[in-house]
């Protein structure tokens, strides 16, 4: 008869396919300021002062009324379930487009979106509730609702603001350009505004405009001098980026695509170091939606020996020294050591004495001793 190798299944815990299994719900909200009633009521207002501070900006701003804001989560709720996506931003109305730092979220938001976050920490009940503990017979515990743990949960709420986009001055930027073998070109990441999939969010959206297309006006409206600039996305997952450059003639104007931006760039004269054609440039991006972060250009200095070694080949197979084969050492009479179990295509090269007991479940055709041995 021949030998079966066919698959083997062994269950150790038989109780888990006989028992019904008990589901266990979703977690219940947290809350942040169990027996701070006041200071939560205070908390809560500050929270509504800065909605209501966001929604005045934008509908004020000249870039258009699409913004940006940092949300910014408190210590103890940095975990996933903590944000607050269910109720004050839900992705089909206001879409987060990333980070800027641990414990903060890039939501995108709209006058309506704003007005409608407001509206719902209105409904945080200022008096905490509780109920009895699941597990623990006469303990009470917190029993907050969702919104209220969601107001709880941020720290704080503010617009992108020019500080976020820029952390150098004209001078600066200058200096950097003019001591420095590197492109006079600002690099500026921009925000991919998303349209929400809630109906009156996504008109609103589309009623304010996009913000990419209006930067691109507002320097060709606002800028007196001449400028070439790129806008391209280096991969599906990076935020849009512009690479700008300015140059005295103001009859210099193209905004082109990698593709025809050498050929641009060398029919344009020198790009100018003006002070005051770099002060309305950055004015301009600073202040403007669109824009997420302002930098100058990285100056690259490669260290001279670690070029040469980067640049040095691999020598040919011929020359390389041979690996050198592991050598098992004996275990000691003396000692303890943990048990380890070893499911591969099997194992081999291993000493005798390190083995307590094996099993060969698997064919010959199909076994590859040298994988195993790897993982001891």
């Amino acid at each position: 008869m021949a030998q079966d190798y066919g698959p083997i299944q062994v269950v150790l815990d038989i109780r888990r396919f006989q028992d019904e299994r008990i589901r266990k719900g979703f977690l219940s909200a947290k809350e942040f300021f169990d027996g701070e009633d006041e200071a939560f009521i205070a908390h809560k207002k500050k929270i509504q002062h800065s909605l209501a501070s966001v929604g005045k900006s934008l509908t004020s701003s000249s870039g258009g009324s699409i913004g940006f804001v940092r949300v910014r989560m408190r210590e103890a709720a940095l975990a996933k379930s903590h944000r607050p996506v269910a109720n004050l931003f839900h992705p089909t109305l206001t879409p987060t487009l990333g980070s800027s730092n641990i414990g903060e979220l890039i939501v995108q938001v709209t006058p309506y979106t704003i007005a409608r976050a407001l509206e719902e920490t209105r409904k945080a009940e200022e008096v905490l509730q509780y109920k009895p503990h699941k597990t623990k017979p006469g303990v009470m515990e917190p029993a907050p609702s969702r919104i209220r743990s969601e107001v709880g949960a941020i720290e704080s709420i503010s617009l992108w603001s020019s500080a976020d986009r820029r952390a150098f001055d004209t001078a600066e930027a200058i200096q950097w350009f003019s001591t420095r073998a590197v492109p006079r070109a600002y690099r500026v990441d921009l925000f991919d505004s998303q349209p929400p999939g809630q109906r009156h969010a996504e008109a609103d959206y589309y009623q304010a405009g996009d913000i990419s297309t209006n930067l691109k006006e507002v320097l060709d409206e606002e800028l007196a001098c001449g400028y070439v600039a790129t806008v391209f996305k280096p991969d599906q997952k990076s935020m849009s980026r512009m690479y700008i450059w300015l140059f005295d003639d103001p009859s210099t104007r193209f905004i082109v695509g990698p593709p025809h931006l050498r050929k641009v760039l060398d029919g344009a004269k020198e790009p100018t170091l003006d002070a005051k054609a770099h002060r309305t440039l950055l004015a301009l991006l600073e202040n403007h939606p669109a824009v997420r972060r302002i930098s100058l250009p990285t100056n690259l200095q490669p260290e001279a020996a670690a070029t040469r070694t980067a640049l040095q080949p691999p020598p040919p197979l011929a020359m390389r020294q041979p690996a050198k084969k592991h050598k098992f050492s004996a275990p000691l009479d003396d000692a303890t050591y943990p048990v380890v179990g070893i499911i591969d295509g099997g194992v081999g090269h291993l000493p005798s004495e390190w083995i307590i007991h094996k099993t060969s479940y698997v064919a010959p055709a199909h076994a590859n001793a040298s994988h195993g041995s790897e993982i001891p």
